[in-house]
């Protein structure tokens, strides 16, 4: 058994939804849980003035679709950067407030103080909203969220992070790639949270962990969500960057109003060394050792061959060739190669296949694909985190 922790909140998985959870269950990296834990410092409560600012984006235009690229900034609109922006300069809500007696004293202090003062800030005119009845306090909401707040309770058991791996390895899942973390991305187009190492180590030290096995993963192509720098793009009629060497298929990254359209890139390899070691050195004098591996996924949806740039030169690669070298330039052994969504198409080369547990079961024959599900394990060797596209971000 293995706890698998979210590094970032579901947030940062609206374009998912339930798909995310399932494609774990598929892939075997969990099961469905039987309780779901929270950790008690954890940030919660996505704030009513972001969702203002969303009806204010979609209302700037006739057609949300046609807002100007270069206004968008990459945010999906579920306000997970307004949530982060109360809790620096505001009232804090965290996960164990859910739990505490004083709770409703907590979110009317949001509601009838912070609320109105962010919405000053913002520009925001809470009467000429379609949210008018919610920002002016005539209809409360209050209630309804402490009833939710009660519910969530009930199914929810808090946990210390000291806590983790009591009962067997920890998996670190994360959500968003490396060059959205907010310490080293293009501002405004990243994410307010960190998205590599940082977080994973601090929980580390709290828990006693010594040692992550951390598994960077990239598509076998660069792709961004939204607006910001995608080098090497090449933009269509629509004006976002497409590839023609692969058949891409997509079934999450939906276009939206305020991301737009998935964009596509070949993998810069410079660019892909440089984030990678940025974050590895995270770990520089904390008392934890990282041990990193490279995935590289999407290789069935290449063509004939596929792409990358280093130092401004394109290259072309046999799609076998290419998982090499990507590991050449990052200078990380290959832990895990996929070609499809599901773990029978999971392969883990050999200098990887001793250390890593992909599957619900025993690590996966050196150097194979699996055939068939496998039993449920009762264990796991190590503790695991995955980072998708760690070269750009989706």
């Amino acid at each position: 058994m293995s706890d698998v922790t979210e590094l970032l909140g579901r947030a940062q998985r609206g374009h998912a939804g339930h798909a995310r959870r399932a494609a774990l269950v598929q892939a075997g990296v969990c099961d469905e849980p039987g309780i779901i834990h929270f950790l008690r410092g954890a940030t919660t409560l996505c704030d009513v003035p972001a969702q203002q600012r969303v009806v204010n984006d979609r209302d700037r235009g006739t057609n949300a679709l046609a807002l100007a690229l270069a206004w968008r900034h990459g945010s999906t609109g579920l306000g997970f950067g307004e949530t982060i922006e109360r809790q620096e300069t505001g009232p804090r809500l965290v996960a164990a407030d859910l739990w505490a007696p004083d709770l409703e004293g907590k979110l009317a202090a949001i509601r009838d103080g912070w609320m109105p003062r962010r919405l000053a800030v913002l520009g925001l005119d809470p009467e000429a909203s379609p949210l008018r009845d919610v920002l002016t306090g005539r209809l409360d909401l209050l209630e309804r969220f402490r009833l939710d707040c009660l519910r969530f309770t009930t199914a929810v058991a808090l946990r210390e992070d000291a806590d983790l791996g009591t009962a067997g390895a920890v998996l670190f899942e994360g959500a968003q790639g490396l060059q959205l973390d907010m310490d080293y991305g293009v501002m405004p187009h990243c994410t307010r949270s960190n998205t590599g190492l940082k977080n994973m180590l601090a929980i580390a030290a709290e828990a006693g962990f010594t040692v992550i096995d951390a598994l960077y993963v990239t598509r076998a192509y660069a792709t961004r969500h939204g607006a910001g720098p995608l080098p090497h793009e090449t933009p269509d009629a629509t004006g976002a960057g497409r590839i023609g060497w692969a058949e891409i298929v997509d079934l999450t990254n939906a276009a939206n109003p305020w991301q737009g359209v998935i964009r596509q890139a070949p993998l810069d390899l410079d660019l892909l060394h440089a984030t990678i070691a940025r974050d590895l050195a995270l770990a520089e004098a904390t008392g934890v050792r990282v041990s990193p591996g490279l995935g590289v996924t999407c290789l069935d949806q290449i063509r004939s061959h596929a792409e990358v740039v280093q130092g401004g030169a394109v290259e072309h690669l046999a799609p076998e060739v290419l998982p090499l070298r990507l590991s050449a330039a990052t200078g990380l052994p290959l832990g895990l190669l996929s070609y499809g969504p599901t773990r029978v198409t999971i392969e883990v080369p050999a200098r990887r296949a001793t250390t890593i547990c992909i599957d619900k079961a025993l690590p996966l024959p050196v150097g194979g694909r699996r055939s068939a599900p496998a039993d449920p394990c009762r264990h796991r060797q190590d503790m695991v985190h995955c980072w998708p596209e760690p070269g750009v971000p989706a």
